[in-house]
């Protein structure tokens, strides 16, 4: 069951500003560092800058060859389950982030002459300069670095749909770019199913098809697709007599074109 059958919201995915996960199913979505910098509601403004924060004193330790500081500070991007994203089958299980690969990335990291030449300025950037770096990993990361403001974002949520909160629960580590430390406090959470849950605003999350078995894809992926197109009104909705036309991108090797009722909007 997704949040909104849970919690009886009697709202569809096009209604909710955040994503309806399933607590108990991994998402094929993902964090997307680039959406959040291109974005400019409030919460993409502030995450994006605590990501840049990190990032930058993350670099600066590097390259002032402070290795065990930036080493440390690196341990602490390890998985996220608490956002149900990734490539997972079946329970949530951080298939993403792994201590094994937050040391193997470190390592790489390293040795990329992209630190030392100053290519590498954004998070986003690991996909290009270091090897076993794709969009799962990137996401988890992300995830860790922005915790506390997706905590807020998600008592906002919880308090603007009725959705009980539970006091005192840890939040753990995220970034706080004020004291440039990891720091982990105790707040207010939302628990579903004995586990800590973090809604994601859907205007920062990203897809991609080789995590998406053909099913989950036609009927998750696809749906999702056509809500946020038509949210944004973007070039592919067009509106016709009777209907609005929407002819979607090419999914695996087909071409699809979906037509709704006419809607008012």
């Amino acid at each position: 069951m997704k949040i909104s059958q849970i919690y009886n919201l009697q709202k569809t995915q096009y209604e909710l500003d955040f994503v309806d996960i399933d607590p108990e199913v991994d998402t094929p979505l993902f964090l997307d560092p680039y959406y959040i910098s291109k974005c400019d509601f409030d919460f993409a403004i502030i995450a994006d800058s605590t990501i840049r924060s990190y990032f930058e004193f993350l670099l600066a330790l590097l390259r002032n060859n402070e290795i065990n500081e930036a080493e440390e500070l690196f341990s602490y991007l390890g998985e996220n389950n608490d956002i149900c994203f990734g490539m997972s089958r079946g329970k949530p299980n951080g298939h993403g982030m792994g201590p094994k690969d937050t040391s193997l990335i470190f390592q790489q990291l390293l040795q990329s002459k992209a630190i030392t030449t100053g290519v590498m300025e954004d998070i986003e950037d690991f996909r290009i300069f270091v090897p076993n770096v794709d969009k799962d990993k990137v996401s988890d990361m992300t995830a860790n670095i922005i915790k506390i403001h997706l905590i807020e974002y998600t008592k906002e949520q919880c308090t603007l749909h009725s959705i009980p909160l539970v006091q005192n629960v840890p939040s753990g580590m995220y970034w706080n770019k004020k004291t440039k430390t990891w720091n982990n406090d105790y707040t207010e959470r939302l628990i579903c199913n004995d586990k800590p849950i973090l809604l994601v605003p859907k205007r920062i999350v990203s897809y991609s098809d080789k995590y998406t078995s053909a099913e989950y894809r036609q009927h998750f992926v696809l749906n999702y697709l056509q809500n946020e197109h038509l949210r944004l009104q973007t070039a592919l909705v067009k509106k016709v007599t009777g209907t609005i036309v929407l002819p979607l991108t090419k999914i695996g090797a087909l071409s699809k074109v979906i037509v709704w009722p006419l809607r008012t909007y």
